[in-house]
């Protein structure tokens, strides 16, 4: 299967935020990549909504699509990103495996 392209992988991004906007924000990073392109991050909060975490929380970052050779690609970032926010609104836990 093909890997998806920057445009898929920004409206994937702009999917989650638009249809979770209580948990997650799109975020346009403040430095482009080598190509000139916008980097766009996905942000996910529980509280009471994504722009509006406590500095004092801790956090988790994940990364994807840094270097050609990686292990975690920028898809499976997204379709977790999808899982957590569907698993969040839904009350339901996530299970991963057998």
């Amino acid at each position: 299967m093909p890997y998806m392209s920057v445009a898929a992988i920004d409206a994937a991004v702009d999917h989650v935020a638009a249809t979770f906007p209580a948990l997650a924000r799109a975020i346009v990073l403040p430095e482009r990549s080598v190509e000139g392109r916008i980097v766009k991050a996905l942000r996910i909060a529980g509280g009471s909504g994504a722009g509006s975490v406590p500095d004092n929380r801790t956090g988790v970052l994940f990364v994807g699509g840094i270097h050609a050779r990686e292990l975690v690609n920028p898809e499976t970032l997204v379709e977790f990103a999808l899982r957590l926010c569907t698993a969040r609104a839904g009350n339901t836990g996530l299970s991963f495996g057998p």
